[in-house]
């Protein structure tokens, strides 16, 4: 089985590969990063010559045009897609704003999702693995960090710089550093996971999205 990754960035990406390989015991190499993409070889990036195809537009975009979504499912052994949003700017690409009560969480992400399936086309909730973090992915990092529902965190990035012992302003998102902080999330410790997931609503719903259309 492999599962592509479209996310708004290689950090987001990082996240979902240790998560989903807590719940299913698959290797970072089952994992096929379809965006963003990078654009130059090993020795520019080290050079610091930047990467293409990142953002919520062109997530969006290629929810329109599923120019690898359509190449990806035609491999074999590719059975699911996890497809990153963040809420932060879900404004910007048309989605309703829901009062920020209780159920604030579980409309957005509907709404979010619903739109998906607008831009495709067709319902692909079945193959589709939803990784709608509210209000951004470093919220479901800072469940790891502190005892409190992250999503109300005004600022998660910098809740994790400070947490992490970064100056303001320092710490540079990338993969490898995402994926170190999340490496907890790759774990079958239940009573440690009920744990983090009681901290965040939008990553107890992506966990148990992936549980029970891969693992279950």
């Amino acid at each position: 089985m492999r599962i592509g990754i479209i996310a708004e960035g290689h950090s987001d990406r990082a996240v979902i590969v240790n998560i989903i390989s807590g719940i299913t015991g698959m290797d970072e190499s089952d994992f096929q990063p379809l965006l963003p993409q990078y654009k130059y070889d090993a020795t520019d990036l080290a050079a610091g010559r930047g990467e293409i195809h990142g953002g919520w537009n062109s997530v969006k975009d290629e929810c329109k045009n599923r120019i690898f979504i359509d190449d990806f499912f035609l491999q074999e052994q590719s059975d699911f897609i996890a497809i990153h949003f963040d809420t932060a700017e879900s404004a910007d690409y048309g989605i309703v704003q829901p009062e920020k009560g209780p159920n604030y969480c579980k409309e957005i992400r509907s709404s979010i999702i619903n739109k998906i399936n607008e831009w495709i086309g067709e319902d692909l909730s079945s193959t589709f693995l939803y990784a709608i973090s509210v209000e951004e992915m470093d919220a479901w990092i800072l469940t790891l960090l502190e005892d409190r529902d992250s999503s109300k965190t005004a600022n998660a990035k910098k809740r994790i710089e400070f947490k992490k012992g970064y100056r303001q302003g320092k710490m540079k998102p990338d993969y490898q550093l995402y994926f170190e902080f999340s490496k907890e999330f790759n774990t079958n410790d239940e009573k440690r996971l009920t744990k983090y997931l009681s901290r965040n609503k939008s990553l107890h719903d992506f966990y148990y999205d992936v549980k029970i259309k891969v693992a279950g």
